[in-house]
């Protein structure tokens, strides 16, 4: 939890001289916080609750299918991206079921 807000208030110095201009400005917007620090401070309140150990779970999973959804809506027109994209997500689930004998 310490990393997780020394690097916090690192990113916040760091977007306070990102406005500065000019070369050799030190910090200049070098500590830019990633999605993940915010599971990471999720996943230790998680440790502190429930003693589960961290290893057990990651976000693979998650990533893998933020990417798998980029990937079938970066063709949809913007208008309806979000109704063809759950659509198209659809149809590869019914054609992978279709695909599995039971």
């Amino acid at each position: 939890m310490n990393h997780l807000e020394v690097y916090g208030y690192l990113n916040t110095l760091s977007a306070a001289q990102a406005n500065t201009r000019g070369r050799g400005v030190l910090n200049k917007a070098l500590w830019l916080l990633l999605p993940k620090h915010h599971h990471f401070m999720h996943m230790l309140e998680d440790v502190r609750k429930c003693k589960v150990n961290p290893s057990w779970y990651t976000l693979l999973c998650a990533e893998s299918y933020i990417g798998h959804m980029g990937r079938l809506a970066r063709t949809c027109h913007r208008a309806s991206l979000h109704l063809r994209a759950l659509e198209r997500y659809r149809l590869l689930m019914a054609l992978h079921f279709s695909n599995i004998e039971l």
